[in-house]
């Protein structure tokens, strides 16, 4: 019901497929050619969703992804249309990146920075593979003993960082190699999510089908 509510919306927000939008709609990127693109659309309560808009037999199709912005907004954007299943609609490769930084009660602070990646089949409306590539998170706050005495001035922090190179070609071909790691402390922080190597689309899903054994410290 959502999707057809929203589908509708698209058909009254964009004329000649996309090249007008209405007050709640937003661009965030588009492929070369145009067919695919990217809005924001804003809602009542001052949030907002992500939406993809393409052509699909003729008319403007749509599909919701994204579960990572919250109320926070994309500082980079880029989408790129491949075939790689070898039928009906290319698939759609969409990277971003955002930083932020959150003060809270007590002397707490956290900053993030994060890249993601996400590659989408418009014909299954499935996300057939994810990466985070680059994820920053850096905590600062109070130790027990600065809370029991504030002239103390003792903090504690967290470092939490890990990037690699994420790559796909013409062939829909990923590559993710150069991983570099920098934990502090190491018990903590949350490995890669994905491991090195090279990935093919095989039966319906990705497959690592070479890996590539070196991961560095920064």
């Amino acid at each position: 019901m959502k999707q057809a509510v929203i589908s509708t919306l698209l058909l009254l927000a964009f004329q000649a497929f996309g090249q007008k939008s209405g007050p709640a709609w937003h661009l965030k990127g588009q492929t070369k050619d145009g067919t695919v693109k990217a809005y924001l659309m804003w809602n009542d309560i001052g949030g907002h969703e992500e939406y993809l808009v393409y052509k699909k037999e003729n008319r403007a199709d749509t599909l919701a992804f994204c579960d990572y912005f919250y109320d926070l907004y994309p500082d980079t954007f880029m989408l790129k249309s491949i075939q790689i299943d070898g039928k009906g609609l290319k698939e759609i490769v969409v990277s971003w990146s955002l930083q932020y930084s959150d003060s809270m009660n007590k002397g707490k602070a956290i900053k993030r920075s994060l890249t993601f990646n996400e590659i989408w089949d418009p014909d299954s409306r499935k996300k057939i593979f994810s990466a985070q590539n680059s994820f920053y998170e850096h905590h600062v706050f109070a130790s027990t003993f600065a809370d029991k005495h504030p002239s103390d001035t003792l903090r504690d922090t967290i470092t939490c960082s890990y990037r690699y190179d994420f790559s796909v070609d013409s062939q829909g071909q990923i590559t993710i190699k150069n991983t570099k790691k920098n934990f502090k402390p190491v018990n903590v922080c949350k490995q890669p999510d994905n491991e090195e190597g090279v990935y093919l689309f095989k039966n319906g899903e990705y497959v690592l089908t070479k890996k590539i054994s070196k991961t560095t410290k920064q």
